[in-house]
Order: structure tokens, then sequence, then C-alpha cells
């Protein structure tokens, strides 16, 4: 019997180095872990960003990013029957 899978595809390389970076995935990437859970941080190293003078350009990335993360898991969720009232 097939397990059901999902398959949720994220094209840009960045994007994915990126989500590497903020779950702490990879110990290449960040040997310290100083990107996990902080979306800025993980912006900066995964797009190679200046972190003096692009700091805020990294922040609205993260956030953005972090919007198709959480968008990601609710179709996860919706796809096994769970469902969210707003």
């Amino acid at each position: 019997m097939r397990k059901n899978s999902i398959k949720i595809s994220f094209n840009s390389l960045t994007y994915q180095t990126w989500l590497k970076l903020f779950l702490g995935l990879d110990e290449k990437l960040d040997p310290k872990r100083e990107c996990f859970g902080n979306a800025t941080l993980s912006t900066i190293k995964a797009y190679g960003l200046d972190e003096k003078n692009q700091y805020n350009s990294a922040s609205v990335i993260g956030c953005e990013n972090l919007k198709k993360l959480k968008n990601a898991g609710l179709m996860i969720l919706e796809k096994h029957g769970y469902t969210f009232e707003n």
C-alpha cells in the first residue's frame, strides 16, 4: 500500500538555502547555528547580503519567506484533513 505523499517544490535555490539555515538543517552552512529561527540572519547568509547596509531588505525578504513557509505548512495540514477557522 502506498502512503500519501506531499511534494512541495520551492524552485529557488536561495530559498532552499534560506530554509535550511532557518530550520538549522545544515551544519556546513551554519556551524554555530546562528541563523536558526532568525529569518533576517538566514536571509543575509543565504542571499549573500551585506548585514550592515542591507539589513532592512533582508528583513523584508525574510518575512516573505516566512509567509511561504506558513502557506506550505497550511497546505500540508489541509491535505491531511485539518482546517483552521479565521
